[in-house]
């Protein structure tokens, strides 16, 4: 189990953050002016971005590793519809100055510990860790370290760029962004400004498994012109059963003219997340198996769906799309939540 932090680091992370809170960065920066940080230890690197320029949510975000910088962009783009379960499946940290009703007991057990007083809106400062499939929750010992440097990293950087707007620009032709490392210069260890072509997201490397039988009765059905809209997303209601509140996946396959539910699962990452996600094409298929024919489309919202079904779907020679927009499942979810009332 992840150590938590220690006394020492959780007063070097409010240190840094109060410091950020009187900076204010936010007043001359976009959430979309990200940079790099790498850590000393590890080599990883995340991505800052410092929001709260328009006055709602005040809060700096390290998105960590190729993942969560992509994760970031989709979500900047518009490449999700679905924007609070793809928020929560991005790898980062984050700082976030909160009303003191949002903070846990945890966390003003820890300020209370430190000494520290906050009063008023948008004062107390909360950090947060978050991880596909789970809750956000409280940063490990190893997180913090990190943190920390970033956060102190991010207050530098924020003062150079308001005296050097260009700082931060990226040029279209060779796609670099500022990533600061920390490097030994004349003997001392110095911070300097790299910049960098960030590198394309690991490609997804699950086993998949599936049954030939399965695949073959599909196969002798005979092929229609049905198109199905297929999804695979974050159910919004944590379960507490354990140290860390997590989420349930919901698979749902639907017909896309009628609106019928052809069927639908929750699914848990027991017990791993590889697990959860080599079992998708198995259960993908036998949703397909209650029709009474080959559908000539799919339309899929999840890349990683997607990515384990395109070569079934060849196979099966069904088209399969990726695309923003499942109407149909977006209205079922909508009723969905609304029986079950997930918890905020």
């Amino acid at each position: 189990m992840s150590s938590k932090p220690t006394r020492s680091q959780w007063r070097a992370l409010y240190n840094a953050a109060i410091r950020l809170k009187e900076l204010a960065p936010w007043e001359w920066m976009q959430e979309t002016d990200i940079f790099g940080i790498k850590d000393p230890k590890s080599d990883q690197i995340g991505y800052i971005s410092i929001m709260g320029q328009l006055g709602e949510h005040y809060a700096l975000s390290l998105y960590l590793n190729s993942e969560g910088f992509y994760g970031f962009w989709e979500l900047q783009n518009g490449e999700n519809e679905i924007v609070l379960e793809s928020f929560l499946e991005i790898p980062q940290l984050q700082l976030s100055f909160e009303n003191e009703e949002e903070l846990k007991d945890e966390d003003k057990k820890i300020i209370e510990d430190l000494g520290y007083t906050f009063n008023g809106e948008h004062e107390w400062p909360m950090f947060r860790s978050y991880k596909p499939g789970y809750a956000p929750w409280f940063l490990t010992a190893k997180e913090a370290d990190f943190f920390k440097i970033a956060i102190e990293q991010s207050i530098d950087v924020a003062i150079a760029f308001q005296h050097d707007p260009s700082l931060l620009s990226v040029d279209d032709d060779d796609d670099k962004y500022l990533v600061r490392v920390k490097q030994k210069k004349d003997r001392k260890e110095v911070w300097t400004n790299t910049f960098i072509k960030i590198p394309d997201s690991e490609p997804l490397r699950i086993p998949i498994d599936y049954s030939e039988k399965t695949m073959e009765s599909i196969k002798k059905k005979k092929k229609s012109n049905q198109m199905l809209e297929l999804d695979f997303s974050l159910f919004l209601s944590p379960i507490h059963d354990g140290p860390q509140p997590y989420y349930a996946y919901m698979l749902i396959l639907m017909d896309a003219k009628s609106a019928e539910v052809i069927g639908h699962e929750l699914l848990t990452q027991e017990p791993t997340r590889e697990d959860m996600l080599g079992s998708l094409p198995q259960k993908v298929l036998e949703l397909l198996t209650k029709l009474e024919t080959r559908p000539s489309e799919i339309r899929i919202r999840s890349n990683i769906l997607y990515q384990l079904l395109e070569d079934l779907a060849d196979e099966l020679d069904i088209y399969i799309l990726e695309t923003n927009s499942l109407p149909c499942v977006n209205f079922f979810k909508e009723q969905f939540y609304k029986k079950f009332k997930p918890e905020e």
